[in-house]
């Protein structure tokens, strides 16, 4: 008899926020691109560099998150939730970019990177 494995949603979920915030600073190693989400918070932390990427992003999203109470005219209990999880990414790709700053960048590694980021991604 097969049993299945069941692993709860938040695991995967907390999984996949892990995932993809290691595979976004891959990418910017890569140096051929970054996804769309971040390449605001990306692009400000270029000019202003005084606050990392990582602490951009949870900024960002906030601010997107604060244009969306500006809009809507209501709070809901879930939004302070995503507060939570945007720091919490934020935190992720800080950690990740410290990991894999020392990564070589030949041109045939940066390949590498970006193919295998973009499959994680």
């Amino acid at each position: 008899m097969h049993t299945k494995i069941i692993i709860p949603g938040e695991i995967t979920f907390v999984f996949g926020i892990l995932l993809i915030s290691f595979a976004i600073p891959l990418m910017v190693n890569a140096e051929f691109g970054i996804s769309t989400i971040s390449s605001l918070p990306f692009v400000l932390s270029r000019i202003w560099n005084q606050i990392s990427f990582g602490i951009w992003n949870p900024l960002f999203q906030v601010g997107l998150l604060i244009l969306l109470l500006a809009i809507t005219k209501r709070f809901k209990s879930g939004y302070l939730i995503s507060i939570v999880l945007s720091v919490f990414f934020g935190m992720s790709i800080e950690l990740f970019t410290q990991a894999l700053s020392g990564l070589p960048s030949e041109f045939w590694e940066r390949i590498l990177y970006f193919v295998f980021s973009f499959g994680i991604m």
